[in-house]
């Protein structure tokens, strides 16, 4: 079913797969760069594993 009302946003910007992933990476990576004193001990091993971006490159791909 087609919802004919819903407000279409006219200012979405399109952005290509690579550039995309590049963005998802540098917003994680700043996010637990940055993250409070308490907690970086925890999240340090998560800045260095790969494996974080399976689902973001799911979602990107399926996008």
């Amino acid at each position: 079913m087609i919802n004919n009302k819903m407000k279409i946003k006219e200012n979405i910007k399109l952005v290509k797969f690579d550039d995309a992933l590049e963005l998802v990476k540098s917003e994680v990576d700043n996010s637990l760069s940055t993250s409070p004193l308490l907690i970086r001990g925890y999240t340090k091993h998560l800045t260095e594993s790969k494996g974080k971006f399976i689902r973001a490159i799911s979602l990107l791909k399926a996008a």
